[in-house]
C-alpha cells in the first residue's frame, strides 16, 4: 500500500476536485476545505505525516459522499494526480543520502562490506556503524555468502525511487519508520545509536532483549534502557519467563522496578512458593495459591497458616477461597477466630467429601461428609458476630449448604432442572461441572439430558459473571485502523474535540481447531477453557481432547453439544502433545489453539515437528501453558515462531482463548 505526505495530498486537492468535476460532479470549495482540516487532524492524531493510499481515498470519499462520489472513483483519481508529485526530487535526496552513507564506510556500488572492519577510533567508528546498519535495513547492503555486499547502481536507485514513491524523505526517516528487525541484528542496530521502537522490541527473544538492556546499561543509552525497560516489564507481568537477576537490574536502572515484578518474576522462575523464608510475603502466597493446582494450594494455605503470627493469618483468609480450607488443621490464632477457622475447616471439608462422593460413588464419602457437617454446625453454634476478614457464619452455612444440596441431587430418584441449576450456581465453576460430572457418569442415564441441559444454563450464567459474551458486530478503535466514523468524527470536530477522528472495526470471530490436554494435572485448565469457549460454539470446527488418547469431536458445535463433551471427557492417563496437534491440524481452520502444560509422557514424536508440519501447511498455532509447564518445549517452540501464552490461573486461561477467536 503506498503512503502519501499530507501535505502533498492537501496541496493536490485542487486538482483532484477539477479531476471529478470533469466527471460531472460539483465539488465545492466547503467540501475541500472539510477534507483539509479532516486530514491534518489525522496527521495531528498519529504523529505521523504519511497516510496509506487506502486511507486517504476512504476520508475524501466521505467527505464527498454528499456529491455522489464513490470510493472507488476517488481512489482512481487519487493515484492520477498524486502520481509524480514531488517523487522525483524525493528520490534524488534518498539516493545522495544514500551515496553519503556509502562513502562515510568507504564502500562501492557492488563491493564487499564487513561492519566488523570499519576503520575509526571511537567516536568515528560509532558514526560508521549507524551508516552501515542504516544501509542494511533500507536493503543497500545484503547478506550473502561469504560475507556482506552492497548492491548494485541499478539497485540502490530502484531502492531509492520505491522509499520515494512510500512518502519517506531519507533514509533516517525509513529507518525510523520500519519495525520489522530481525533479532539476530537487534544489538546491532541499537549500538549503532538507531532507536528502537516498542513493537521492533517486542519481536526480540527474551534472551536478546535482556542482553540489549544490559548493553544499554554500560553504554549510557538511557532512551534504549527505558524502551527495553518497558518491554521486559510487559513480558513479566503477562508471565513470561526471563531470567530474574538481569530483568530486575534492568528495570532497577531504568526506575521500574515495582513489588509486583518482584513477585512474577518469583513464581514464573520458582512455579511454587517456598515456605522456608523467616517473613513470607501474604500477597506473594494469595498470587501462587490462583496459579496452583487445588490440593496443592489447599496443603500450601494449611502449611502457611500453621506457622503465620496472628495478623498475618487474618490477611491470608480474607484473600483466598474458603473451598481451600479443607487441609487447615491448626493455626496460632486463638478463642473464638479458632473456632471459626475449624468450623470452616470442617465445612469445606463436607463439600469436599460431597464431591468425591458424586466422583467415585464410595457411599462412605456421603458419610464423612455428613459427619463434617454435623460438627461445622456444632463449631459455628456460638459464633454470630465473629469475623476474620469478611469471612464468618454466614461463610460456614454457605458452605454447608452447598454440601447438603451435593448429596440431595446425587441421591435423588430425579433431579429437578431448576432446582439443580439454581443450587450449582451458589458455587464456582469448576465446581458446579465437576459436580454434574459426577452425577453424569455415576447417575441414572435417564437423567443425562436434565445434567446437559443444566450445565449449559452453568455455563452461560458463569460467563456472564466472569463478564464475557458473544463480541458485538462493531467496536470503537484506539487507533487509525479500520473505517471512519464520520457521523461520531463530525461530532468531535463540532465539539471542538482535539482528537476528532473516530475509527470502528468490525468484529468476527475466527473459526478455530480446539485441542485440550486432559491428563489428571489439566483438568482445571481444560474444564474452564472448554467452558468458556461455548460462547464462540458455532466457530470452533473441531475439539481434539488428548491424554495417551485421542478423541476428536468435529463441528458444527452448539452449547449443548459443548456440555455433552465436558460431561463425559475423561480427565486421567499420560500426555501425547504430538498426536494431539496432529489430530487438530486436520481442519479447515486456519487457526489452532493447544492448551497444555507440553509434557510429552507418550513416545510418539516430537511435538515440535508436529507444530512446524501443521504451520507449514498454513495453521497457526497458539498454545496456552500453566504455570508449571515444559520448559525446554516451550523455549523450542518461541524458538520457531510460534505463540506461547503463560496462564497464571485457569480462568486466565480461558480468556486467552476467547482472544484466539476473536483477534
Amino acid at each position: 500500500m503506498r503512503l502519501f505526505n499530507i501535505e502533498d495530498l492537501i496541496e493536490a486537492l485542487p486538482e483532484i476536485a477539477a479531476r471529478l468535476r470533469s466527471s460531472g460532479h460539483s465539488i465545492g470549495t466547503s467540501q475541500l476545505v472539510e477534507a483539509a482540516r479532516i486530514l491534518e487532524s489525522y496527521a495531528g492524531l498519529r504523529g505521523q505525516h504519511r497516510i496509506e493510499e487506502g486511507e486517504a481515498a476512504f476520508i475524501l470519499a466521505s467527505v464527498l459522499s454528499s456529491r455522489g462520489v464513490t470510493e472507488h472513483e476517488v481512489q482512481a483519481v487519487l493515484k492520477e494526480a498524486m502520481a509524480r508529485r514531488g517523487l522525483r526530487e524525493r528520490a534524488e535526496r534518498i539516493l545522495i543520502d544514500i551515496e553519503e552513507r556509502l562513502k562515510a564506510i568507504n564502500a562501492r556500488p557492488g563491493a564487499r562490506v564487513s561492519r566488523r572492519k570499519l576503520p575509526g577510533g571511537k567516536r568515528e567508528r560509532r558514526t560508521k556503524v549507524k551508516a552501515y546498519m542504516e544501509l542494511k535495513r533500507i536493503g543497500v547492503i545484503e547478506s550473502r555468502e561469504g560475507g556482506d555486499r552492497v548492491v548494485d547502481q541499478a539497485s540502490i536507485r530502484r531502492i531509492a525511487w520505491t522509499l520515494a514513491r512510500n512518502g519517506y524523505e531519507g533514509v533516517e526517516d525509513a529507518v525510523r519508520s520500519s519495525h520489522d528487525i530481525p533479532a539476530s541484528q537487534a544489538m546491532a542496530v541499537a549500538e549503532a545509536g538507531i532507536e528502537l521502537t516498542g513493537e521492533a522490541l517486542s519481536r526480540i527473544d527474551g534472551w536478546r532483549l535482556l542482553k540489549l538492556g544490559e548493553a544499554s546499561i554500560r553504554k549510557g543509552n538511557r532512551r534504549m534502557l527505558k524502551a527495553v525497560a518497558e518491554e521486559v516489564s510487559k513480558r513479566i507481568l503477562s508471565g513470561h519467563r526471563l531470567e530474574p537477576g538481569a530483568a530486575r537490574r534492568i528495570l532497577d536502572r531504568a526506575g521500574l522496578l515495582t513489588p509486583d515484578h518482584d513477585k512474577m518474576l518469583y513464581m514464573t522462575s520458582h512455579g511454587r512458593l517456598d515456605l522456608g523464608e523467616e517473613d513470607p510475603d501474604i500477597d506473594t502466597i494469595i498470587e501462587a495459591v490462583r496459579g496452583m493446582d487445588q490440593d496443592e494450594a489447599a496443603m500450601l494455605i494449611a502449611r502457611a497458616l500453621k506457622r503465620l503470627e496472628p495478623e498475618k493469618a487474618r490477611s491470608l483468609l480474607s484473600g483466598v477461597d474458603p473451598y481451600l480450607l479443607w487441609e487447615v488443621k491448626k493455626t496460632r490464632l486463638g478463642g473464638v477466630e479458632a473456632r471459626l477457622v475449624r468450623a470452616l475447616g470442617d465445612a469445606a471439608r463436607a463439600v469436599r467429601e460431597a464431591m468425591l462422593y458424586t466422583e467415585t460413588g464410595n457411599p462412605g464419602r456421603a458419610d464423612m461428609a455428613r459427619d463434617y457437617i454435623d460438627r461445622a454446625r456444632m463449631e459455628a453454634e456460638d459464633l454470630e458476630g465473629v469475623s476474620i476478614g469478611g469471612l464468618g457464619r454466614s461463610s460456614v452455612e454457605e458452605l454447608v449448604t452447598v454440601a447438603e444440596a451435593i448429596l440431595s441431587m446425587a441421591s435423588a430418584d430425579s433431579p429437578a432442572p431448576g432446582e439443580l441449576s439454581r443450587l450449582l450456581s451458589m458455587m464456582d465453576f469448576e465446581k458446579a461441572v465437576k459436580v454434574l460430572r459426577g452425577l453424569y457418569r455415576s447417575g441414572d442415564p435417564r437423567w443425562r439430558g436434565i445434567l446437559e441441559w443444566a450445565l449449559e444454563r452453568i455455563i452461560y450464567m458463569a460467563s456472564s459473571r466472569e463478564g464475557l459474551r458473544p463480541l458485538p458486530k462493531w467496536r470503537l478503535s484506539g487507533s487509525s485502523r479500520g473505517r471512519l466514523d464520520l457521523r461520531r468524527s463530525i461530532y468531535r470536530r463540532v465539539r471542538a474535540s482535539p482528537d476528532p477522528l473516530v475509527y470502528r472495526v468490525r468484529k468476527r470471530s475466527n473459526l478455530v481447531s480446539l485441542a485440550l490436554d486432559t491428563s489428571g494435572s489439566m483438568q482445571s485448565y481444560s474444564i474452564w477453557a472448554l467452558g468458556m469457549a461455548a460462547i464462540f460454539a458455532r466457530s470452533m470446527d473441531k475439539i481434539v481432547l488428548f491424554s495417551h488418547t485421542v478423541e476428536e469431536y468435529r463441528g458444527p458445535f452448539g452449547r449443548r453439544d459443548i456440555a455433552r463433551i465436558l460431561l463425559s471427557a475423561r480427565f486421567q492417563g499420560y500426555t501425547d502433545v504430538y498426536n494431539g496437534i496432529n489430530a487438530a491440524s486436520d481442519t479447515r481452520a486456519k487457526r489452532i489453539v493447544v492448551i497444555s502444560d507440553l509434557t510429552q509422557t507418550v513416545d510418539s514424536g516430537d511435538p515440535l515437528e508436529a507444530s512446524l508440519r501443521a504451520s507449514r501447511a498454513g495453521k497457526k498455532l497458539i498454545f496456552i501453558v500453566p504455570l508449571r509447564h515444559d520448559e525446554d518445549l516451550r523455549s523450542s517452540l518461541e524458538r520457531a515462531g510460534f505463540t506461547v501464552t503463560l496462564a497464571h490461573t485457569p480462568r486466565h486461561a480461558a480468556r486467552q482463548v476467547l482472544r484466539a477467536f476473536s483477534r
